[in-house]
């Protein structure tokens, strides 16, 4: 039996989308034809929005999957996204949910962030890209729902960096006046 774990990280401010995502995840289960029990780890804080977020899961996993919340993040909501302590937040919640999906002895784990919903096919994708070139790469991950890849200009020294530049925030007149 493979042993998969989900994971999400959440926080009361990025909650608005956990109850899409919960549908999502079991979509692609489903989609997967993942029949195995599994574990989800919901790390985060003890608001009231991450536990709604927890009963979501709940309501929509199959019956043999355990939903775990982890309390592990004390959001402060004015640090600011992409700063240092923001970060710290997430590598918090991101550590503890990765421990106890090792604790678990999971063969498998899918990350998500709370505010992400993949498309159905995210975790067959994945699965998909496991048993690409007989097995050779241990990693699989999908692009953002965007399409892009977000990953950052992270460096050796500063791994989790902002995903933009302030160069790249300010619009051309020539673009605002050809969208208006």
């Amino acid at each position: 039996m493979t042993k998969l774990a989900i994971t999400v990280c959440a926080t009361q401010s990025y909650c608005y989308a956990m109850k899409s995502l919960a549908r999502r995840v079991a979509a692609g289960l489903a989609y997967a034809e993942w029949s195995e029990p599994g574990l989800m780890i919901i790390a985060g804080d003890n608001s009231r929005a991450v536990k709604e977020g927890v009963a979501h899961f709940k309501a929509a996993l199959p019956d043999n999957w355990e939903i775990r919340h982890l309390d592990c993040a004390k959001e402060n909501l004015a640090e600011a996204n992409y700063k240092v302590p923001a970060q710290i937040i997430i590598a918090t919640m991101r550590g503890a949910a990765f421990s106890a999906a090792r604790a678990w002895r999971a063969d498998l784990c899918w990350s998500l962030d709370s505010d992400t919903l993949p498309p159905a096919n995210a975790l067959q994708c994945m699965l998909d890209g496991l048993r690409w070139d007989r097995g050779y790469y241990s990693v699989s991950t999908c692009p953002y729902p965007n399409e892009a890849f977000l990953g950052g200009f992270g460096s050796q020294f500063t791994s989790i960096n902002p995903d933009f530049l302030d160069h790249e925030r300010v619009v051309p007149d020539e673009l605002k006046a050809e969208k208006a």
